[in-house]
């Protein structure tokens, strides 16, 4: 998968130590990766047995550990299925020479015996061994000789011809047949090799066959056994030349067959087929007698090697698959029971839907009649089966009991003389999974469809509903109305009318209300696809809700329109359990469409906020409790599935919540989302908690409300959540009481009527005790100020003062109330000192209790006197302020990131340095904890520049697709103990289209730097990629803080083979399990959504996609390619060229989401810009002529005009769009009238011109016309001929009439194959012309087969071989394979040895179109040997001896023997040719003994 490159890896820093570790990567080769169709299946085989690991079933990791030990792998097993003991041996070549077998294994009939041919000893790793050495298996078959050695290093089906033993006494005369090797690779990437015969028995009825076989050589000798049901085996080896007699087996009252199937009939030609009718009589009732048909198919073995090697009375078995089949088979694909009666006879029954019945009584050689009767009507059909007929199909016309019609389809295939298939369809189901009764018609017809009874009006039918269009006259629409009985009262409309061709429509049921209030109207969905495998001629037609709500959550759940949760009205509440679905309809389809749950096994929650349920939307509601308003988080997630959007409710217990309130205060915080008045819906944070939180109204503004409540009021602040960073502070009255410290009654300072200051007894909440402090110092009585209002300056009119006008010298001052004064600052301004006291401006004088005013008692008077400065204060001095509140009065508020969760942090201005160490535990309501941050500056970083990486695809028929080359990439991964931090960069990007004969060599292109540097909003690279990943134990879910994706201007050239032989390589062999018969039948169940997948967070998560130029290039596809398209459901592709379409950025902020969800929405908004400017691209399609390129042309020539004088730019563009437009008309018609002109091998030949002279558009264009003129003078009699040779006198006129079409079309589009090349080469030589068809794939195609078989590492010289070897031939569907060549000589010209596997060429590689001086086949090669020849000064000469037959001059079958020999420069060259000729004669003997897949 990776091919070899050297590197040197660089490292500083020690790995062991904490110390910074800087590793470097650096190549100079370019790294090569291969991707083939073996690497995809077997990851597809790994993710299975992955996931049928225990604990894996979703396909994660598994989830307990494997206790069984592990085994040993052996690389190989044999099977034996000869019917007799055989023996094997293995042996090895190596560089043209075979080991002889050393040692038998002897493998029993049936047994599977594992072996290995490496031993433990010899094993070379890291080296190429497979292309030094073959392993070989030799099989010695009991009875019969040995076989020649073949390979089993490869997968598929050989063969090698096998003679009886000499001495073998059962055998009279020599004997030879194929012995058949199917190598296969098992699921363990083993191989295993069955051993068998080459004739295959298969039994495809219903019934065990016993088998008699009885030896037409070997008088006497028979053998029975018994043939299971729906089951194949090969024939024993020793009854290859038998007669195969035939009957049900335990059933001995009936006898083998009339006739045998024998040898002598099985002498068919290569694929010929041929069948015959067996009867097994009844020994009781001729009746009875039970019926086969026998189909011998000889199976496309190559018979040139075979042939060669027989003798003249040897007796050949070719290879031949026996088929058994029932006479008459019925198959129902109806959704409903369907009886059936066979030519009035008892062979009747009912079929369950999807069943089938085989009948071997009945006798299809004669004319049958089968009536059929499908359940629910009474009138049947009838259906005439000729007995000379082939496939055909017929309508069966049925009738329920109104009379109405339906038509039902059967499909009437002959298997095989004696056996006839019917299968019974309808052309469309109706499949109700809407939950509501829905009644259906076609558009115009005067009642409804058939199979629709009064039962349909009331409820909705379990069972499809078979549809048709029944009335000819009528157009094929459909239409649908709601059943009567859902609204009795009202009457419902017919919808508007829809197609049921491949696609989803959305319509809109309407009922109409008698009383005039606003009508009904369900919105529901059509999703109309074609089914596949058997179930292929139906259409299933599925009608599904356009909502559809899934409760993936522990509890039981309500929810209905948000209109209806005020009311008591429970009719519109659906009620759902854990794991339960639910069609959704909106009860008022006026009125705001958004849907609200509730909790029913949790008492007293409310309904939560509406929120949309028709657009992609990922969210977390909350759901509050009446009681306590704690918070229940609810994951939401809304998805389109179809036509359907479904909405997936989930818990949110284990993701992080959407929105986090911390308080880190010592106060008890409220908030609310704003504009909610509720009460109920206010949520309380506890001091030093935490709360999670999420919108309680999802489609209101993303704001809360915060507040601080205390007794002196309340403050409040709104922060928007979307707005990151520091926010508007939150302030609150934080007041405090003067106290008298030491007093032991609790004495603080009151004013009590009047402005005096007295002691009283502290009272909570009491305003007069209450004072604040203002920024200049003064202490602010709070009494005096309005209640419930903030502090501001201008309000403090009052503060603490004396009652005096001066303080009294030596004596005591009453304290009292005074106006706010600047003059009166010595007394006003005060502050506590830390001995105690409380001063004014007046030094030596505090506050204190004075005796002569009463002391330290309540009521006493309060005084400013004198006191010892520098002591601590007394008893009476001691004055403390005791805050009403803790905090200092300013919360700092802020909205932060917390990976996906916006938190709002509210912490005091005092705090702010202290919670940098502190950290928030789990739990939606917890402590706060401190702990320090560890601090880490060890880094990692790894670089990895690349000159190139490659990527080459390869498809299972071992032809490459596509190489993709990423042009200087650069990788950088920085990582902190944190963080990680990675950048990629790519130079340039370009995809190859790898086939070789495609005219659009380059499929994506980026802007060269040139081309982007006139841009100044261009990047220097092509694809730009950073990404931050924050590093955590979270495991289910990722942190990114930015990823940006960022993509420079490119060109996207889509050819439809490519396209096609891609989506075939990764659909091939995938999902091919046979369908269930119920699947389409039972309503399908809900996605296994699981919406707790890891999920992750950006902060920043943009994709840029730079301008894109697209263009479209249809083609002739061939059939397999046909069908891939349509199982792919993909509409018709139309041509254009360079339509530039402009992306707008993808960019989300904070989403956070699953993987699928992300990419999901990206795929959408991209897939919604291109279909925005589909304009664009209809304006530059071909059968237009591009006008819109044609506009932009002349509008840039003239603004060159109008802005430079330029008037050459405007000549140029105008030619250049002009010819472009002209190029493409002429194209387009060439290519429609090439069709009509009916003429398969003209066609196939102007398509080889055309590859051929991709790059010369005037030569293309002579040859083109030269084509056409000569097409239409021979196009009568050439068309003529080849219909009366191939049908006779009705072909002759069928020829003739396409001759006079031809006769005129192929001139005319010679003349516009001409008029197009001529106008091509005009744009590419005008300027601007030729885009990215003038630009060189990186590498040529890759050679895909080397000397080995498997795919080798890629080789410049290999691929140029191979474009040889397709010049020389002229053809690339040639099926001729490159192996490799050899330079023989340098002088006079340099001559090479050119070996294919099936030709040998001698020629000059520089000058591949002169003829080769040697051509042999390798069917012709005798030999090739080395010749040493000494020249007469002593100089010896080397030489190669090549001799092969050929027919003589004479004519007939007369061969005779030619030589050439040629010289070579050196011996060792000379042998490496001899090796390399004799190597490729070996595989094409190889080719011979394969069967080829078909």
């Amino acid at each position: 998968m990776v091919e070899p490159w050297m590197m040197n890896i660089s490292w500083d820093g020690n790995l062991m130590s904490n110390e910074n570790v800087d590793v470097k990567v650096r190549t100079t080769d370019v790294v090569n990766l291969n991707v083939t169709s073996a690497v995809l299946d077997m990851m597809q085989q790994m993710n299975q047995i992955w996931s049928s690991l225990p604990g894996s079933s979703d396909g994660s990791s598994p989830t307990s550990p494997i206790t069984s030990n592990r085994e040993s792998f052996v690389p190989y097993s044999l099977n034996n299925q000869t019917g007799r003991t055989l023996l094997f041996a293995i042996v090895t070549k190596t560089d043209g020479t075979v080991s002889l077998p050393t040692s038998w294994c002897e493998v029993l009939h049936g047994q599977t015996k594992p072996f290995s041919c490496i031993s433990s000893q010899n094993k070379q790793r890291h080296q190429e061994t497979h292309e030094s050495t073959d392993h070989r298996l030799v099989v010695m078959v009991e009875g019969w000789q040995k076989t020649s050695a073949i390979s089993i290093d490869k997968v598929g089906l050989f063969f090698r011809t096998i003679f009886t033993d000499e001495h073998s006494k059962s055998v009279p005369k020599i004997v030879a047949s194929r012995i058949v090797f199917d190598i296969k690779c098992m699921e363990n990437a083993s191989k295993c090799i069955t051993v068998k015969s080459p004739i295959t028995l298969r039994n495809y009825t219903s019934q065990d066959i016993e088998m008699r076989m009885e030896s037409i050589l070997d008088s006497g000798a028979a053998y029975t056994t018994v043939l299971p049901a729906n089951t194949s085996q090969p024939l024993p080896l020793a009854f290859l030349f038998s007669c195969l007699w035939f009957r049900p087996a335990g059933n001995e009252m009936l006898t083998y067959t009339n006739s045998p199937i024998s040898c002598q009939s099985m002498k068919l030609e290569k694929g010929g087929v041929k069948s015959t009718s067996l009867v097994s009589d009844s020994l009781l009732d001729s009746a009875q007698s039970f019926r086969l048909s026998a189909v011998v198919k000889k199976e496309p073995y190559p018979e040139e090697a075979v042939m060669e090697t027989l003798g003249p009375n040897t007796l050949y078995q070719p290879g031949h698959t026996v088929t058994l089949l029932p006479p008459l088979t019925i198959v129902n694909l109806l959704p409903v029971d369907l009886g059936y009666l066979v030519n009035h006879s008892t062979h009747s029954g009912k079929l369950r839907p999807g069943k089938e019945v085989v009948l071997h009584q009945v006798n299809v050689s004669n004319s049958l009649k089968l009536d059929l009767a499908a359940d629910g009507y009474h009138k049947g059909g009838a259906l005439n089966i000729n007995s000379s007929a082939s496939d055909h199909v017929l309508n069966v016309r049925v009738y329920d009991a109104s009379d109405r019609l339906l038509l039902l389809e059967a499909r009437i295939t002959r298997q095989a003389v004696g056996s006839v298939k019917v299968v019974i369809s309808v052309k469309y189901w109706m499949i109700n999974h809407t939950g509501l009764p829905l009644v259906f018609k076609q558009v115009g017809a005067k009642s409804t469809s058939s199979g629709q009874f009064e039962e349909n009006e009331i409820a909705r039918s379990m069972a499809p509903l078979m549809f048709s269009f029944s009335e000819n006259e009528q157009p094929d629409l459909c239409s649908m109305r709601l059943g009567t009985v859902v609204h009795p009262t009202s009457k419902p409309s017919w919808c508007h009318r829809f197609s049921l061709d491949n696609g989803n429509h959305v319509r809109r049921l309407r009922v109409a209300r008698s009383d005039g209030r606003p009508e009904w109207v369900y919105n529901i969905g059509i999703e109309v696809n074609k089914a596949v495998r058997k179930y292929e001629d139906t259409t299933m037609v599925t009608l599904v809700p356009y909502n559809k709500v899934i409760n993936k959550s522990s509890h039981r759940i309500a929810f209905t329109q948000k209109v209806f949760t005020q009311s008591d009205n429970n009719s519109t509440f659906h009620a759902s359990l854990p794991g339960a679905s639910h069609a959704y309809h909106w009860p008022r389809h006026d009125l705001d469409q958004l849907l609200c749950i509730k909790i029913l096994d949790v008492p007293s929650t409310l309904w939560s906020g509406g929120f949309r349920i028709d657009q992609l939307n990922s969210i977390v509601i909350n759901i509050r409790n009446s009681e306590n308003s704690d918070c229940i988080l609810m994951k939401i997630e809304t998805v389109l599935q179809g036509s359907t959007f479904t909405t997936v409710i989930a818990d949110a217990s284990d993701i992080p919540p959407p929105l986090k309130i911390e308080n880190y205060t010592d106060l008890s915080l409220k908030f609310w989302q704003t504009n909610i008045t509720d009460e109920a819906f206010r949520t309380t944070v506890k001091p030093k908690s935490c709360v999670a939180y999420a919108w309680d109204e999802p489609t209101m503004a993303s704001t809360i409300t915060s507040s601080i409540h205390c007794d002196m009021g309340s403050s409040e602040n709104v922060y928007d959540m979307n707005v990151i960073g520091q926010a508007e502070n939150l302030e609150y009255e934080n007041c405090f009481y003067i106290a008298l410290t030491h007093s032991p009654d609790s004495l603080v300072l009151d004013v009590t009527g009047g402005t005096g200051i007295l002691f009283a007894r502290r009272e909570p909440g009491r305003r007069s005790q209450l004072w604040s402090h203002n920024v200049e110092g003064r202490l602010v009585h709070e009494g005096n100020r309005a209640s419930k209002q903030l502090y501001k300056e201008k309000e403090a009119k009052y503060c603490l003062d004396i009652a005096e006008l001066a303080v009294i010298a030596q004596g005591y001052s009453c304290l009292s109330l005074r106006k706010v004064d600047s003059r009166r600052q010595t007394t006003q301004l005060w502050k506590f000192l830390e001995t105690g006291q409380l001063t004014c401006g007046i030094k030596g004088q505090c506050v204190q209790s004075v005796p002569a005013f009463g002391g330290m008692v309540a009521g006493a008077r309060v005084a400013l006197g004198p006191y010892s400065i520098n002591q601590v204060a007394g008893v009476e001095t001691n004055m403390s302020m005791s805050k009403m509140l803790p905090g200092s009065g300013v919360l700092s508020v802020g909205v932060y990131t917390d990976g996906p969760t916006r938190v709002l942090r509210v912490v005091d201005i005092l705090d702010i340095e202290k919670i940098k160490y502190m950290r928030l535990n789990s739990g939606s309501q917890y402590e706060v904890s401190e702990r320090e941050e560890r601090v880490s500056s060890r880094q990692m970083s790894l670089q990895v520049a690349l000159p190139a990486l490659g990527l080459s695809l390869v498809n299972q028929v071992r032809e490459e697709l596509l190489y993709l080359s990423l042009v200087k990439p650069l990788f950088d991964y920085i990582r902190s103990e944190n963080i990680e931090n990675i950048h990629l960069s790519i130079r340039h990007v370009q995809l190859d289209n790898q086939l070789v004969d495609t005219t659009f060599p380059i499929t994506i292109y980026s802007q060269t730097n040139k081309q982007r540097a006139q841009s100044s909003k261009a990047r220097a690279a092509a694809v730009d990629v950073d990404c931050q990943h924050v590093l955590g134990s979270n495991s289910s879910m990722h942190v990114f803080k930015l990823l940006t994706v960022q993509m420079a201007p490119f060109s996207l050239d889509i050819d439809e083979i490519l396209l096609m032989k891609v989506i075939e390589m990764f659909t091939a062999n995938r999902n091919k399990e046979e369908e269930s018969e119920l699947s389409v039948i039972q309503p399908s169940k809900d996605k296994d959504f699981d919406i707790t997948v890891r999920k992750y967070y950006f902060a920043l998560l943009s994709v840029v996609c730079g301008q894109m130029t697209l263009s479209v290039h249809t083609a002739k596809l061939p059939q397999h390619l046909k069908d891939v398209k349509k199982a792919m459901a993909m509409s018709s592709m139309i041509t254009f060229e360079n339509a530039v379409i402009d992306f707008e950025p993808f960019l989300q902020l904070h989403p956070f989401e699953s993987l699928n969800f992300m990419l999901t929405a990206i795929g959408t908004h991209f897939k919604q810009e291109l279909q925005g400017q589909a304009a664009k691209i209809f304006g530059a399609v071909d059968v237009l002529g591009n006008p819109l390129g044609l506009v932009n042309d002349v509008t840039t020539g003239i603004s060159g005009l109008v802005t430079d004088g330029n008037v050459g730019m405007l000549l140029k563009n105008v030619t250049h769009g002009a010819s472009n437009s002209l190029a493409k008309v002429a194209g387009t018609l060439s290519q429609g009238l090439g069709r009509i002109s009916m003429d398969a091998n003209h066609e196939e030949h102007r398509d080889q011109i055309r590859r051929q002279y991709a790059g010369s558009n005037v030569l293309l264009g002579f040859k083109s016309l030269a084509h056409g003129i000569i097409g239409g003078i021979t196009s009568l009699a050439q068309q003529t001929l080849e219909g009366a040779s191939q049908d006779g006198l009705e072909g002759m006129f069928t020829g003739f009439g396409k001759g006079v079409v031809g006769t005129v079309t192929k001139p005319v589009v010679g003349v516009l194959d001409f008029a197009s090349g001529a106008a091509t080469a005009i744009r590419d030589t005008s300027g601007g012309g030729g885009g990215i068809h003038t630009i060189q794939r990186k590498r040529k195609p890759r050679c895909c087969y080397s000397r080995y078989g498997l795919l080798s590492v890629y080789s410049s010289r290999s691929a140029t071989g191979q474009q040889v070897l397709l010049f020389l031939n002229g053809d690339s569907k040639t099926q001729e394979r490159y192996i490799d060549h050899i330079r023989l000589t340098n002088q006079p010209e340099p001559h090479h040895m050119l070996v294919s596997d099936q030709a040998v060429y001698l020629l000059n590689m520089n000058r591949p179109q002169e003829e080769p001086s040697l051509l042999v086949s390798l069917s012709d090669l005798l030999s090739c040997i080395y010749v040493r020849k000494e020249r007469a000064d002593g100089s010896i000469q080397h030489y190669i001896e090549v001799k092969w037959k050929r027919l003589s001059e004479s004519g007939g079958s007369h061969y005779k023997t030619s030589t050439s020999t040629v010289r070579c420069e050196t011996s060792e060259v000379a042998e490496q040719v001899v090796i390399l000729i004799d190597h490729a004669r070996g595989l094409y003997n190889e080719k011979l003994h394969t069967v080829l897949a078909t």
